[in-house]
């Protein structure tokens, strides 16, 4: 399942990466807090971790790909990630 989230993220940062960047930091902001809400239980903290970090490196690389000039580096990557946080993962659910 971890999978197929990381794989739909991948696409729709890939078909949406035109779009503005505020659009873009707010659509994947409410996809994050939907799947930590959904895989939000105890135990499953490290997946959402590792989610998290396929978001942000998908978004990288397709807002890298988005012109003809070379790509975003990561530090000026982590600067727009100050400006546009996105959500940190976090346990919603504690009792199963």
């Amino acid at each position: 399942r971890k999978r197929r989230a990381t794989k739909a993220i991948w696409n729709w940062c890939k078909t949406h990466r035109h779009r503005p960047l505020r659009e873009q930091h707010a659509t994947l902001c409410r996809k994050l807090r939907g799947l930590y809400q959904y895989y939000g239980i105890r135990g499953n903290s490290e997946a959402l971790k590792q989610l998290y970090g396929e978001v942000v490196r998908a978004w990288r690389f397709w807002l890298s790909r988005c012109s003809q000039k070379s790509g975003i580096r990561w530090d000026k990557f982590r600067k727009l990630l100050k400006l546009l946080p996105l959500p940190e993962p976090r346990v919603v659910h504690w009792s199963i």
